[in-house]
């Protein structure tokens, strides 16, 4: 009879130890790696599928240069909510839907200031909620503070940039305002003034109008702080803009950490 010689239990608890190490250290950068594929994916269905609205409304609305944008009310639900298919208004509320595939769309503060040519100032803000438990979260936050309860905003704004992100739908104006504010900007920069940001947010409306886009990323900054309650250093809403211009996907980079 041949002899099978077994592994000793000292040899299977070093084995065992071995693949828990590598387990330790490969999990969790799979699960970030897979948590970045489902954001990514999100943001672009949400990009696709509000744009696609927008062109179906331009069918039978004319050309954005015509809609009659009072308030960001009438932007919503005549120009945009009849052409997301199967989406919904959240407790019947005015400025937040819930569109198909389950996200959250929160908007208002539509600036109709006609010599402006900033889109941090003549724009309608849309922020979107990837996940519908995010929402809920950050609604009963609001909820509290009105109610006087204690609030914990971490809750909320620790999603900021990661299932939170924030768009605009930029006014529409002539190439000859916008080549008239860039030059102003840059006699601006001459004499020692920066506009860097200023800058881009003009070239990124120029880019709007050239693809006929209906709405963007919002062009601010990407940066989340740890003071919630102040949110000083906390800028998130260009996060999604970041993302957008690395071919939609989270570069390496990025400034928050999954």
């Amino acid at each position: 009879m041949r002899n099978h010689k077994a592994f000793t239990l000292a040899e299977v608890l070093i084995t065992l130890g071995i693949i828990g190490v590598v387990a330790a250290l490969t999990i969790p950068t799979l699960i970030s790696g897979y948590r970045k594929r489902v954001i990514e994916t999100k943001l672009t269905k949400f990009y696709a599928t509000m744009n696609q609205a927008i062109k179906r409304s331009v069918v039978d609305n004319e050309s954005l240069e015509g809609w009659d944008l009072k308030n960001d009310e009438l932007l919503m639900k005549k120009y945009i909510f009849p052409y997301l298919n199967g989406a919904s208004y959240v407790d019947d509320s005015s400025d937040t839907i819930k569109l198909s595939n389950g996200m959250i769309l929160s908007y208002g503060e539509l600036n109709n200031d006609e010599g402006s040519s900033s889109l941090s100032e003549s724009q309608a803000d849309l922020t979107v909620y990837l996940d519908p438990k995010i929402y809920k979260v950050c609604i009963d936050e609001v909820d509290a503070e009105v109610n006087g309860e204690p609030v914990d905003y971490s809750k909320c704004h620790k999603h900021d940039g990661v299932e939170i992100f924030s768009f605009i739908f930029p006014k529409r104006m002539s190439k000859q305002i916008l080549n008239n504010k860039m030059q102003y900007l840059m006699d601006r920069e001459a004499m020692g003034d920066d506009t860097t940001s200023q800058q881009d947010e003009v070239m990124q409306i120029f880019r709007v109008l050239e693809n006929n886009e209906g709405i963007v990323p919002h062009p601010g900054k990407c940066v989340r702080g740890s003071d919630y309650v102040t949110l000083n250093n906390h800028d998130t809403r260009g996060c999604a803009n970041l993302i957008k211009n690395n071919n939609w996907k989270i570069p390496k980079d990025y400034p928050i950490k999954f």
